[in-house]
């Protein structure tokens, strides 16, 4: 489906543009309008859905990032970004729009990332107070 304004390729159960936010088809179909979702707070609109689910996908990508790279300080970095980015996309999501589980994904592999950069400081700390420790001792001279 390509979005009326702006000419972006949709696919075709999309709600509205993933490039201008227009909302493709009748309004009655977008998910903000069926009844099992009212719950009573006010409903995202199409630009802060696809602002949310461009962050759920920046999210996946800085947790996977942070695992990767947990030994440096770019893991924490990349770790606490990545929760703090999946958890705000999750919020806007809500479980009905596409890219929800993805914001979920983020958040685990940010988490995971974090707590392995964590395990790895205080690993590396601990062994260089072994190492100072032992390299100052008298009985290794």
């Amino acid at each position: 489906m390509y979005c009326p304004k702006c000419g972006q390729e949709n696919r075709n159960n999309e709600y509205y543009c993933l490039r201008c936010g227009t909302i493709l088809g009748s309004p009655q179909n977008y998910p903000g309008n069926q009844e099992p979702f009212d719950q009573g707070y006010p409903l995202p609109t199409p630009p802060e859905v696809a602002a949310a689910e461009s962050g759920a996908v920046a999210s996946l990508v800085m947790g996977i990032i942070s695992i990767v790279t947990s030994f440096l300080v770019v893991g924490v970095i990349l770790g606490a970004l990545a929760i703090s980015k999946g958890r705000s996309a999750r919020r806007v999501l809500n479980g009905t729009f596409q890219n929800f589980y993805v914001a979920l994904a983020g958040v685990i592999t940010g988490s995971i990332g974090l707590a392995l950069s964590i395990f790895w400081t205080i690993y590396w700390l601990i062994i260089g107070l072994v190492i100072g420790f032992f390299a100052t001792s008298p009985a290794w001279y």
